[in-house]
């Protein structure tokens, strides 16, 4: 068979003139000439015109389907695409269900919703590394660029070293003193070292009243003693073995000595 054109005289399955004008001239056919007629292909058997067949069996047609639409929290979407032995394609739509929590794998993006999922992750107990990632913000987005992004943990480190004022970097304090070792957002970190308690002490005493004294440690608080006085005076002890003095002699007190008259000019009072 060998396809001549298409026509412009009518044809119809049987026809048996035999002569078409394709492209505005006379063809006469030979046996197993095809031409197109109408979007029908008619082949001439040498005696008559047979249709061969529909060139609209092979267009592609399909019904119309609406694009699918969405409101509100529901969505729909294309879900099946058939095609019958006439060629109509046919697509039905299929509607996601309402947002939710109960509905598995769909999630509305809320503050709660957002909140559960990250509280639904796992729980890590190691220390991170300067090579692992946290979600932060913008930098100095502050309300204008809200987008979050991943950060190295090292970063976090350096901004809070901006923080961190060290006055002392080598520090050698002494008992009982306090010093500023760094300045966090405007506050003191101070170190605080007591009193050494392995030194000696030096106690000072001091004469009280009726029995007392007073004991006073260095750097410290005078704490006073009290031991009383006996009810009753006790015997003295014997101030030695050599006599001094006699009946006729007296004797008296010479810085604290007992000492003899004897020599001495001894003053009588008469009375009278």
């Amino acid at each position: 068979m060998h396809f001549k054109g298409t026509t412009t005289t009518a044809l119809t399955d049987g026809t048996t003139t035999a002569a078409v004008t394709i492209n505005g001239s006379s063809y006469t056919p030979e046996a197993g000439d095809v031409v197109l007629y109408s979007n029908k292909e008619f082949v001439w058997t040498g005696s008559l015109w047979e249709i061969l067949g529909d060139e609209g069996s092979y267009k592609v047609k399909q019904t119309a389907v609406s694009s699918p639409t969405a409101s509100g929290n529901t969505t729909s979407f294309i879900d099946t695409i058939s095609q019958n032995a006439n060629g109509d394609i046919t697509a039905t739509k299929k509607t996601i269900p309402d947002a939710s929590t109960s509905v598995k794998g769909i999630l509305q993006f809320t503050e709660a919703n957002t909140n559960a999922q990250l509280n639904a992750l796992s729980t890590g107990s190691s220390d991170p590394q300067d090579n692992d990632y946290f979600i932060s913000q913008y930098v100095n987005g502050g309300s204008t660029t809200t987008t979050y992004h991943r950060r190295p943990v090292s970063k976090l480190y350096n901004y809070i070293n901006t923080k961190l004022n060290i006055t002392n970097n080598n520090i050698n304090v002494g008992w009982n003193t306090e010093t500023t070792i760094a300045t966090i957002g405007g506050t003191a970190i101070k170190i605080k070292i007591p009193a050494n308690p392995n030194t000696n002490t030096t106690y000072t005493f001091a004469d009280g009243t009726d029995g007392s004294f007073s004991v006073t440690p260095s750097g410290g608080t005078a704490q006073v003693v009290d031991i009383g006085k006996p009810a009753t005076a006790g015997t003295a002890d014997q101030l030695g073995t050599t006599t001094v003095g006699s009946s006729h002699n007296p004797i008296y007190l010479s810085s604290g000595t007992p000492t003899t008259t004897v020599g001495n000019t001894i003053e009588y009072i008469v009375g009278t």
